[in-house]
């Protein structure tokens, strides 16, 4: 999680202006963005996931169209996430008196009752 990600490829011939290049995830087109960069320079075909997160997880299709037909290649990323919370205190006093407090409200409100 929140590494980069980098596929690429090649296509001949190199210099059809008719060429249409595009990238899919899951089949849904991949759109230009802050973290997808694409690449199509001489036949050099790229994607770059500049940081790459579960969400981004499946299999990216690389569509090439010209006037002689589609051609399509397909390969899987799978991201590991990362623990998303800190579960243990780096403040044990603060803790123990957070705890104090609540113990006060909790014997309050039994008087109260």
């Amino acid at each position: 999680e929140g590494q980069p990600a980098h596929f690429e490829t090649t296509l001949t011939p190199v210099n059809d202006g008719s060429m249409r290049v595009e990238w899919f995830c899951n089949g849904k087109p991949i759109p230009q963005g802050h973290r997808f960069r694409t690449t199509y320079d001489f036949g050099f075909v790229a994607l770059d996931i500049l940081y790459a997160y579960p969400e981004d997880n499946g299999t990216y299709t690389c569509v090439a169209t010209n006037v002689l037909g589609t051609c399509k290649t397909e390969c899987t990323l799978k991201v590991s996430g990362k623990s998303g919370l800190l579960l243990d205190t780096m403040d044990r006093d603060r803790l123990s008196q957070l705890k104090n407090l609540e113990n006060r409200e909790r014997h309050r409100a039994d008087e109260v009752d």
